[in-house]
């Protein structure tokens, strides 16, 4: 099949480099109990086993293989030939992808016109008075609209963005991501002990020597 795909891809450049997954020899079973999962599997293998075979990751082909071997078996001949249609179908799609416009969404699109300037001023008071941000933001990787209650760290104005703090790691907002924001009381942070004193003696001695 990789031969009617991916003609004009050669080999990624970095492909002899080492992966590290694939030097661990331990794992977690993992259960596929669902046909949705069989078959998402069983179409990601596929599609996965071609690109390896022209170079396109670095697991290559033969760990594909394995694994359609096992879900293949859980399947029936119907649905293992849908799949195979569908990989067609992504593949071709790969391969000869139609133009198209980019997908707007327009609630996205109101608020990434709201001021943005105001939503990083907002965040810089914040942090002048010491105080916590409420917000929500869409989250580009997830596409979801998650909303914490995080600390404000820095504000990035050349690049109208902000810095946050949600209590286990820092990371960086775009202003035009927020939807909303308001600034709430600073949660109490538990107070940090005191490091205990050390003694120390001279080499070859303790406490309890004379």
């Amino acid at each position: 099949m990789s031969e009617r795909y991916f003609k004009k891809h050669g080999p990624r450049t970095d492909l002899g480099e080492s992966f590290y997954p694939l030097r661990l020899t331990t794992h977690e079973p993992a259960l596929l109990n669902s046909m949705t999962a069989l078959t998402a599997a069983f179409v990601a293998g596929s599609v996965m086993r071609e690109v390896a075979k022209r170079g396109g990751s670095k697991i290559g082909s033969a760990p594909f293989q394995e694994m359609l071997n096992h879900v293949g078996q859980a399947l029936p001949e119907d649905v293992r030939n849908h799949c195979k249609a569908e990989v067609e179908g992504v593949l071709e799609w790969l391969e000869y992808p139609p133009e198209g416009e980019e997908i707007e969404i327009p609630e996205l699109r109101v608020m990434r016109e709201a001021d943005v300037e105001a939503k990083l001023t907002l965040a810089q008071q914040a942090i002048e008075s010491e105080q916590d941000l409420e917000l929500q933001y869409y989250d580009t990787e997830t596409e979801r609209w998650p909303q914490r209650r995080v600390t404000p760290v820095a504000v990035d104005a050349d690049e109208a963005r902000l810095k946050v703090d949600n209590g286990t790691m820092e990371f960086w907002i775009d202003a035009e991501d927020i939807r909303w924001v308001m600034p709430v009381r600073r949660f109490a942070r538990p107070a940090t002990k005191p490091p205990a004193d050390v003694l120390e003696f001279p080499f070859g001695t303790s406490a309890n020597d004379d």
